[in-house]
């Protein structure tokens, strides 16, 4: 804009008219380098230079109105507006220029001119008219084309940026805008402040108003809402452009999407509140720090923890407040050392920690730490472990108490079986003693014997025989839970095999039939496996019904290893003594029935329960019993 008003004063035409002096005037007119045409108020073409005489061509200079010339020389697009300003420089005085106007030479050519208008007053004020220049700016465009480069390359870099650039011409009512302005807005053309959140419209268009009637600073950010229904946040600025007289009259500004930082800044404060409620509300007391030890933040837990308000802690020396003068300095140290070697991150100690009124409590401190741009932040976690303290302290007396229960318990059984054995042994020599004198007694005076005396001795004979039975009994009982299960892989199969063989003359004798399934390999005591399922099925075919007895033996994997079940078609077991049979010495049935003592089941409770499983029974369906055997056993024993 200078450009053109600088020409103007260079030729000095303002200050001719001004002074009257007709030669001068004549001579800067006449050799004027830009193309001069003055017309009068009533826009009258008073005088036409040369330079406008061979630029515009003989029928503009000829032309005895400015509307004409202007017709003349100028396209239709540029005309009209031209001379509209022309009328407004005349009655205001403000200057104006236009640049880059299309003008039509005399011979067809069109040219590309810059135009500037100034208002010419007489010494006295009197408006006489104003003036019209122009200047060729045809040789513009190789460099205009160069600067089109990189202009190009800002605008390419601005949209990158998410960025625009746009001016306001208050005057003219003109705005420019860079290429990605409209995109930013998501409107094509129009009205571009259509798409702005009707919340923030009233708002920006008020702020744009005042920056251009007052002069000041704009700045507003607004949200967008584009074709899809998304949402984008834009911050647009501007400046004030001022005339000479300090006037506003336009606005240069850059509009910018902010979406991305809005976003982040929206997560940040989400994050933020969520971890102060997470600390609020958190059971343990949580303490910031800054590098000096001093507190920055304090929560509720803290609070109840240390017996003292927030208000009250906030900038007071943390290890002041909640360590104990004797553990304090060992602390400091410990931290500082940890700061040094670069940071705390897993420092964790359970000492005793100190309350606002002197009291003292064990805690269990956890401490980090981490550098930020501001400075260093350090956080405790503070633990009052006073009941756990308790509870483990009840907890090794109760363990104190349970090895010594233990160690008494072993004393006693060690005892026990001393005495089973002992007893076994000296209980077995008396009565042998006893049987041997009723049998020499019997053989020897068996003739001599009246009936009544036979039928005694027998009694006396059959109850040694049992009372024998009895003591081996109780004696093996006693030795099943004695010492480790050897750890060696036992097939059941090839044990109940054995088992069967060694039934064999009682299977014959009651035409019993036995199924066996696939049976599986565990690592258990082979001998007392055996003894197991000697007990198992010497029982089904001892408490068999009229039928012949059928046996079945299965197995299949179970959730604590596998489970084998014996099944029969026996007298079966009433389930309210499916749990009572397997206590030592208990019979459902008397001994003239069934024979025995009562305590083959309790040894196979015992087997299993050494082993780690368990026993059950239960009533068949529809007849006979099922006894369970659950052994656990590794991974190698299981199926694939």
């Amino acid at each position: 804009m200078g450009d053109m008003q600088a020409a103007i004063a260079r030729n000095r035409i303002p200050d001719a008219v001004h002074q009257g002096d007709d030669r001068l005037l004549d001579a800067a007119f006449t050799e004027a380098s830009a193309a001069l045409m003055v017309v009068d108020r009533r826009l009258a073409v008073r005088k036409v230079n040369r330079k406008a005489s061979a630029l515009l061509g003989a029928a503009a200079a000829d032309a005895h109105g400015l509307a004409a010339a202007l017709r003349h020389c100028l396209t239709a697009e540029d005309a009209g507006p031209l001379l509209r300003q022309v009328r407004r420089t005349i009655a205001t005085g403000e200057p104006y220029e236009l640049t880059g106007a299309t003008a039509v030479r005399r011979d067809g050519v069109r040219l590309l001119v810059d135009l500037a208008i100034t208002r010419l007053c007489a010494p006295d004020g009197t408006i006489l008219g104003a003036l019209c220049a122009a200047v060729d700016a045809s040789d513009r465009p190789a460099v205009a084309s160069a600067q089109g480069t990189g202009d190009r390359s800002i605008e390419a870099a601005l949209a990158a940026a998410g960025m625009a650039t746009w001016s306001h011409d208050a005057r003219t009512g003109v705005t420019s805008r860079s290429a990605s302005y409209l995109g930013l807005l998501g409107v094509e053309s129009g009205d571009v402040l259509a798409n702005v959140h009707p919340g923030d419209a009233p708002r920006v268009r008020d702020a744009l108003r005042r920056s251009l009637a007052v002069g000041v600073h704009y700045c507003s950010d607004f949200r967008v809402v584009l074709a899809d229904g998304s949402t984008r946040w834009l911050v647009d600025r501007a400046e004030p452009v001022h005339d000479a007289g300090g006037r506003p009259v336009g606005l240069l500004g850059v509009l910018q999407d902010v979406t991305d930082h809005r976003l982040a800044e929206q997560a940040l404060h989400e994050s933020e509140a969520r971890n102060a409620a997470i600390v609020a509300s958190a059971l343990d007391a949580i303490v910031t720090m800054d590098a000096d030890g001093r507190v920055t933040g304090f929560n509720p837990a803290a609070e109840a923890t240390f017996g003292i308000s927030r208000e009250s802690a906030i900038g007071r020396a943390f290890p002041e407040l909640a360590i104990p003068v004797p553990n304090r300095v060992r602390v400091l140290r410990d931290i500082a050392r940890r700061l040094a070697d670069g940071g705390v991150g897993g420092w964790r100690r359970e000492m005793e920690a100190m309350r606002a009124d002197g009291s003292r409590f064990p805690a269990e401190f956890t401490i980090s730490a981490v550098r930020l741009p501001s400075g260093m932040l350090i956080t405790a976690h503070i633990r009052d472990i006073t009941l756990r303290r308790r509870a483990e302290d009840a907890l090794c007396a109760k363990a104190v108490e349970l090895e010594r229960a233990v160690a008494e318990l072993g004393r006693s059984n060690g005892e026990l079986e001393q005495f089973a054995a002992v007893a076994s042994h000296d209980l077995q020599e008396p009565l042998r003693m006893v049987g041997s004198y009723l049998s020499l007694l019997a053989s020897r005076c068996g003739d001599r014997l009246d009936g009544k005396a036979e039928e005694y001795l027998a009694k006396a004979v059959d109850g040694s025989q049992r009372m024998s039975r009895l003591i081996r009994d109780l004696l093996e009982y006693c030795r099943v839970g004695r010492g480790e299960v050897p750890d060696e892989p036992v097939a059941l199969a090839e044990v109940v095999a054995e088992v069967m063989r060694d039934l064999q003359i009682q299977i014959q004798a009651g035409a019993a039939r036995i199924e066996v399934g696939a049976l599986p390999t565990l690592r258990a005591d082979r001998i007392q496996m055996r003894q197991l399922f000697q007990n198992l099925l010497s029982n089904a075919l001892k408490y068999r019904s009229s039928a012949p007895p059928v046996l079945t033996i299965t197995a299949q994997v179970a959730a604590a290893g596998w489970q084998v079940s014996v099944a029969d078609n026996g007298i079966g077991i009433p389930a309210e003594a499916c749990r009572r049979i397997f206590e030592p010495f208990t019979r459902l049935h008397g001994r003239g029935a069934y024979p025995g003592n009562g305590i083959g089941l309790a040894i196979c409770r015992r087997i299993v329960e050494r082993h780690g499983g368990r026993i059950w029974a239960e009533p068949g369906a529809p007849r006979g019993s099922v006894f369970h055997i659950c052994l656990p056993a590794d991974s190698d024993s299981l199926p694939t």
